[in-house]
């Protein structure tokens, strides 16, 4: 079974249950009403803020297979370390301040 393909969008949208409501799926979901659900108790900003990575990440996904994401930074990680060893030099040293970015960004540590 496939997923419903990108851009995936968020609405919020009145319930009658405490808290706010988020439907995030398509636009054709929305239109087909097949789209998800994210129901908050409390309907703070953090709520919101959740949907929103939720559908980010989805988005961020298209055409990649998410469970090789670790794989690949671990690989990459891997080989600036070997190589620096070779080099003698710390990875900083040497490797491309764009890669060093990008593994930055992908652990979060920004």
């Amino acid at each position: 079974m496939s997923h419903s393909s990108e851009p995936w969008e968020m609405a919020k949208v009145d319930g009658n249950y405490p808290g706010a409501n988020y439907f995030i799926g398509t636009r054709s979901d929305f239109h087909k009403g097949t789209q998800l659900v994210v129901q908050t108790v409390a309907g703070t900003k953090r709520d919101e803020a959740n949907a929103q990575r939720i559908v980010a990440c989805i988005n961020s996904c298209a055409n990649l297979n998410p469970t090789a994401y670790r794989e690949c930074l671990v690989a990459l990680k891997r080989v600036t370390e070997e190589y620096a060893r070779e080099l003698g030099k710390e990875p900083h040293e040497w490797m491309p301040d764009y890669v060093t970015a990008a593994v930055i960004h992908a652990e979060g540590k920004e």
